[in-house]
């Protein structure tokens, strides 16, 4: 009820609007006489006129009133029904989206791995990680790392296979502070050795024979490198 009332309010409103300039006011001049021809032609009142010209157009007012009435009550039930055809599609797409079956979820964004302020650092010969020597080290540094988040890198010497040559780039890994730094073949092993004295508060690990050294472990080529190596880091990261 409330709803139909305010549809005959502003419909009433409109057409009495209607009405008003039908009727309207009366201008001066030559263009008050057009005005006034105007709006009497578009009645169907003759364009003249008259007393019969003003019944007329009274009721051409009521006629020209119900009509604005009917055609305002069409616009409001057409914009109601739009309205609820719209909200229905939405339901009806919201409704798909969730029930129709082999739809995945979506899946979570994967979180990149955070890692330690530790460093582990790895010196190869020429060939890099995927060497003989440096594989099984490299498998068992990966290995650490994945247990307790520490940092592993390398750096392979290029250029001759001498000690000379690999002492510099053992200094490197010290400057980049690698807390400790492996080998695996018998050149990183000695350059390793050349700087290990100098650098007491770096652990270094190699792989091969000799006599170990307060900062200074060696691995057995006969035994678990990967596994050994692994254990080193991990402690590394424990730390």
């Amino acid at each position: 009820m409330v709803v139909k009332s305010y549809r005959l309010f502003w419909a009433g409103r409109v057409a009495a609007g209607v009405s008003r300039f039908a009727g309207g006011r009366r201008a001066a001049g030559p263009i008050g006489v057009f005005v006034r021809s105007a709006v009497r032609v578009s009645q169907g009142c003759p364009a003249g006129g008259g007393s019969g010209s003003a019944t007329y157009a009274r009721g051409s007012k009521r006629s020209a009133r119900a009509d604005v009435i009917e055609r305002i009550g069409m616009n409001v039930r057409w914009v109601w029904w739009a309205a609820g055809a719209g909200v229905v599609l939405t339901a009806v797409v919201v409704a798909l989206a969730v029930l129709v079956p082999g739809r995945e979820p979506e899946r979570l964004p994967v979180r990149a791995r955070e890692y330690t302020d530790v460093r582990v650092c790895l010196l190869t010969d020429g060939q890099g990680v995927g060497g003989v020597a440096a594989a099984p080290v490299w498998a068992g540094m990966q290995d650490g790392s994945a247990l307790t988040h520490v940092q592993v890198a390398s750096l392979p010497v290029l250029g001759p296979a001498t000690v000379a040559n690999a002492q510099p780039y053992a200094n490197t890994l010290v400057q980049q502070k690698c807390s400790t730094v492996l080998a695996g073949d018998e050149v990183g092993e000695q350059a390793l050795r050349a700087v290990a004295a100098a650098n007491p508060k770096v652990r270094f690990v190699v792989v091969g024979q000799g006599a170990s050294a307060s900062n200074l472990t060696v691995i057995s080529p006969s035994s678990d490198v990967r596994g050994a190596v692994a254990k080193i880091v991990s402690d590394a990261g424990k730390a």
